[in-house]
């Protein structure tokens, strides 16, 4: 058999900053754990005040053992989103920033954060 290597030549200054200073897990923790996000709901008053304006828009989904958190659904046929607490929402887009996907700009950034993860001001965050 042959094995094959690739190797890419980064003649771009910026874009080797990028791989030269990629964050380790141990300087952005984690913080998408679901004990630590439904503890953040609990005190969340955004949370509070955004389920008694539109209650129909939140559901209370079992996502781990013993652990239930807070989802954000507009309509229902919409697929649910984990409400992000505001406690959390710095860390999370500090988190996907540096840790799963890099540097890719706030646009992508943004819809990616956005697939599963709901915060009315996280647009303004990432941005």
């Amino acid at each position: 058999t042959t094995d094959f290597y690739f190797s890419m030549a980064i003649n771009d200054a910026d874009l080797l900053d990028c791989f030269v200073k990629l964050h380790t897990e141990e300087e952005i923790p984690f913080v998408l754990d679901y004990n630590r996000v439904r503890e953040a709901q609990l005190g969340d008053a955004c949370l509070q005040d955004l389920m008694q304006k539109k209650p129909n828009a939140f559901l209370v989904q079992p996502l781990a053992p013993n652990v239930e958190v807070v989802c954000y659904t507009p309509e229902p046929q919409i697929p649910w989103k984990v409400y992000l607490p505001t406690s959390l929402l710095l860390d999370m887009v500090k988190w996907y920033h540096h840790a799963p996907l890099g540097h890719l700009g706030t646009n992508r950034l943004y819809d990616t954060m956005s697939l599963h993860l709901f915060h009315p001001n996280l647009k303004q965050t990432v941005q």
